[in-house]
């Protein structure tokens, strides 16, 4: 059955001014919806409908390839029903049709999670499920919850924290307002996509921001911020360009090839090509750009931003190996340092920087290169010490002094 996806995008939001067309990370908050759609392969584009009551935002949307709507200005009110637009928008079919509607206010919905909502459609359709719609584990239990009265007593869960324990309470979950999967006989019939034929589709709560306020607009930004995964994969134009300008300098014979953490090392006879946010894998993918240059020694202190960017950590122990692997066939001498631990940061798990570092002692002993321990003085208990940071993964300058003294007197000998 064909499928057909709607997108609404009215303007005239009163929570956030023009929220449906804001820049969201580097392109309009409907794009992120249009884009997905796209990606998920499953819809042709033409049927892929954006309906607003702006035409600004039509044109403006138009430029993705997809279709457009018009909307009549009696479905654009603030007290129209939502189930109005969507049967308007089904009117225009005279076939029954998967119907589709993905609300552009879930900007971290991705194309996978749409791909699988639909897959979970057509599966259960032999079991008379009718809608499914997606859902998120609520994070605080409705005990905890209470109306207040005039003079703000509360009305209702009285002693709620007398023996509570998140632990004990019943896993409860909403819509999360992203996807909405029926077809046209179905909510032409119900006018709703939620009966007892629904099916849920299980979202994780990051992907599952609601847009409705600035708080909201602000608190998706920062998780899209933070994901240093995809953070990486968009830095890899940025590395290479930086990497071939480094090599356009007049580099020395021995190069140091670093993280953040060592920016201002300084070490005579180095060239020092370390750069914020790198990774061994990207490293790895650049250094045939020096394939011509005369390298005697190379010095490389990386491995905490894999970790970071979700590489597995078999991942990064071939990373390691194939590292050794062409410098090995350069004839360049290798030394490496060990993974520095942070302290009290989410996104850095000291087991597995404790782990890696316990595999690079047995990995350079095995194939006698240098190993630089950068954490003997810095660390204790595989944690960065409290005196040598400021934000619990960078060095401040009494870290740096130790830091920058240990790889000297050792990469020099």
């Amino acid at each position: 059955m064909r499928a057909v996806c709607l997108i609404p995008a009215r303007s005239g939001s009163k929570g956030l001014k023009n929220k449906n067309m804001l820049f969201f990370d580097g392109k309009p908050l409907i794009f992120h919806t249009i884009d997905a759609a796209i990606e998920s392969g499953c819809f042709a584009k033409e049927d892929i409908y954006v309906s607003s009551d702006s035409q600004l935002y039509l044109d403006i949307c138009r430029t993705r390839g997809i279709s457009t709507i018009l909307r009549d200005p009696e479905l654009s009110k603030d007290t129209t029903p939502s189930n109005s637009v969507g049967l308007d928008f089904l009117s225009r079919f005279d076939e029954d049709v998967v119907y589709v509607l993905l609300q552009l206010t879930s900007p971290l919905r991705s194309a996978k999670q749409i791909k699988e909502a639909m897959k979970l459609f057509e599966e259960s359709r032999e079991e008379g499920v009718e809608n499914v719609v997606s859902y998120v584990e609520l994070d605080k239990s409705p005990r905890l919850f209470t109306s207040l009265d005039d003079n703000n007593y509360i009305q209702e869960s009285f002693a709620a924290d007398r023996g509570y324990r998140r632990q004990d309470e019943k896993k409860l979950y909403r819509t999360n307002g992203a996807i909405y999967i029926t077809t046209k006989n179905f909510y032409e019939k119900n006018i709703s996509y939620l009966t007892p034929k629904t099916k849920a589709y299980i979202m994780d709560k990051e992907s599952s921001y609601d847009i409705d306020d600035r708080s909201d607009f602000i608190g998706a930004i920062g998780s899209r911020y933070f994901n240093y995964e995809l953070r990486e994969q968009r830095n890899k134009k940025f590395y290479k360009e930086k990497y071939k300008e480094f090599k356009n300098t007049e580099l020395k014979e021995n190069i140091i090839f670093g993280d953040s953490r060592l920016v201002n090392l300084e070490l005579d006879g180095y060239s020092n090509l370390s750069l914020g946010g790198v990774t061994l894998a990207t490293l790895l993918e650049n250094l045939e750009q020096y394939n011509d240059v005369k390298i005697k020694k190379m010095l490389v202190s990386l491995g905490v931003n894999d970790i970071i960017s979700n590489y597995n950590k078999e991942i990064i122990k071939e990373n390691y190996k194939k590292l050794l692997l062409e410098t090995n066939k350069r004839n360049i001498e290798l030394v490496l340092t060990t993974i520095g631990y942070a302290l009290f940061r989410d996104s850095v798990d000291n087991e597995i920087v404790r782990e890696l570092n316990e595999w690079l002692e047995d990995f350079t002993r095995e194939n006698k290169i240098k190993l630089i321990d950068i954490n003997k003085d810095l660390s204790e208990d595989y944690h960065l010490k409290y005196k040598y940071t400021n934000d619990g993964l960078h060095y401040n300058d009494e870290g740096e002094k130790v830091l920058f003294e240990e790889i000297k007197k050792r990469a020099i000998k």
